[in-house]
């Protein structure tokens, strides 16, 4: 349940190792082919499993890196429970290479899951998205991810994603659609539905992401640009892709700050 992995190994590389025993790395950052254990350590990178399994930081466990002046240090090991020393794995989790460079990483695993469904909850407007995860809450669901896809007409599909126990997972499903008329959807379909939401957290040429409380959703979405917008509705955090003004991503900062939330331009590489 312990994995080490050098700094420039691909997640998708390591992924696959850890599948060859039952385990996964349970994070799923964008570009899993490309993206190295180093980069989402620097970065904090994450994606819509964080609703479950925590960021990079709450799986970390260990870390090797080389100073400036040449020097390694380690710092934690491969055991899950440390509480010896400064907790330098958490630390350079987001430094953004600005501490030390990092050579490796050590991660406790989780086991694959035996099951996996996703739901689809259809036209929701904000306050609707955000009343569900009240309900969900208090329902003690536990669903891995929670993402609203915002369309065209303004209203989200709520995607919502169970894993573990065959029948735990039925279980939950069965709660889920008790609160809400969604259904089951099938493998293709959630795959597609995923997709989707992969397009709208990589897409651009400008893509900003935003946080607030999750019960903020509706503030913030009257106050948004009409571009591509996911919703991570149990984490209160959005990701806003498209040909967007730099005029509407000032106003994205506003509105951010305006339900007691930050906005971060993750991509510029062209404003209109």
């Amino acid at each position: 349940m312990v994995l080490v992995a050098e700094a420039g190994a691909t997640l998708a590389s390591i992924q696959a190792a850890a599948a060859k025993e039952r385990q996964q790395l349970a994070i799923d950052p964008p570009w899993p082919e490309r993206a190295t254990i180093g980069g989402i350590v620097a970065t904090s990178d994450f994606g819509p499993r964080r609703a479950r399994y925590g960021a990079i930081r709450d799986l970390i466990i260990g870390v090797t890196l080389v100073r400036a002046d040449g020097v390694v240090a380690k710092s934690g090991g491969k055991v899950v429970k440390n509480v010896a020393g400064f907790d330098l794995p958490k630390v350079a989790c987001g430094s953004l290479g600005t501490l030390a460079g990092i050579a490796t990483a050590t991660f406790r695993l989780h086991p694959l899951p035996e099951a996996s469904a996703t739901v689809l909850v259809p036209a929701l407007g904000a306050p609707e998205v955000s009343a569900l995860v009240k309900k969900m809450t208090a329902a003690q669901l536990e669903p891995v991810s929670a993402v609203g896809l915002r369309g065209n007409d303004g209203r989200y599909l709520l995607g919502v994603r169970f894993e573990g126990f065959g029948k735990g997972v039925q279980q939950q499903c069965l709660k889920l659609r008790e609160l809400a008329s969604g259904e089951v959807l099938s493998e293709t379909a959630a795959a597609a539905f995923w997709s989707r939401h992969d397009e709208v957290r990589i897409g651009g040429p400008v893509r900003a992401r935003i946080s607030s409380l999750p019960s903020r959703l509706p503030v913030l979405d009257p106050l948004l640009p009409p571009a591509p917008f996911a919703w991570y509705a149990t984490l209160g955090i959005g990701f806003l892709a498209g040909d967007v003004a730099g005029s509407d991503i000032e106003a994205l900062r506003a509105a951010a700050l305006k339900t007691g939330g930050r906005r971060f331009v993750l991509t510029a590489s062209r404003w209109r």
